[in-house]
């Protein structure tokens, strides 16, 4: 596999109009216990870490962090990761460089699935997003799926992950709610871009209705 792959998978198209405004997407609470701090994430006052979100699976933002277009820093907290046994990075951000050159001087397998920020992954992007994760993780290896700042994007393509190893819609949300204590940006794009998946992979029983899903988590609209 190309270390520096990036996916000729189409960008995402589906989502919410981005003009709209979310609610405050910088949580004042801390994540919780067990979230790792990244090293370009050192000293600041808001962070995101990495979960761990399943087995062989964490989720979090950007290599970098602010300093994402420093290669020095990207090389550090790729450097970090391998020091914490992670094998491979799925980035399923639109913006920014990517990560593939300084990733492949670390020998870490990097593909990229170009989501635009508050859009919903595709179909296409959540099949080859587990494909991805199951290329390691199903051979003990571990991956970290990042977006931005790890609320939307990276959490739905761990929910995709979770589903296809026969989790229900509202199970997956609940777990990486737990693992990650941070406003999990979730809209009904994301949802029914899950729900789609379930039915993808034969499973349309797992794409758990919205009045079913955890009810602490409001829905954002689309």
């Amino acid at each position: 596999m190309d270390p520096a792959r990036s996916s000729d998978v189409a960008p995402a198209l589906s989502g919410r109009d981005p003009a709209t405004p979310w609610r405050d997407p910088h949580p004042t609470e801390p994540p919780r216990p067990g979230t790792l701090r990244l090293p370009s994430e050192q000293g600041d006052v808001r962070w995101r870490g990495l979960s761990r979100v399943a087995d062989h699976v964490y989720v979090g933002g950007q290599l970098g962090g602010a300093r994402a277009d420093d290669d020095e820093w990207v090389a550090r907290d790729a450097a970090f990761l391998k020091g914490l046994g992670i094998r491979a990075v799925l980035d399923m951000r639109q913006e920014g460089r990517g990560e593939g050159q300084v990733l492949a001087k670390e020998g870490m397998p990097y593909e990229r699935l170009p989501v635009q920020d508050h859009y919903a992954p595709t179909l296409a992007q959540l099949d080859e997003a587990v494909r991805f994760i199951r290329s390691f993780a199903d051979h003990g290896q571990d991956v970290f799926v990042h977006c931005h700042v790890g609320q939307g994007r990276s959490p739905t393509a761990g929910m995709a992950y979770l589903i296809a190893q026969g989790r229900s819609l509202g199970e997956a949300l609940a777990q990486l709610e737990t693992a990650r204590n941070t406003y999990v940006r979730w809209n009904h794009a994301d949802l029914d871009a899950l729900r789609q998946y379930a039915v993808h992979v034969g499973h349309p029983e797992l794409g758990t209705p919205d009045a079913d899903l955890p009810p602490h988590r409001a829905i954002a609209p689309a």
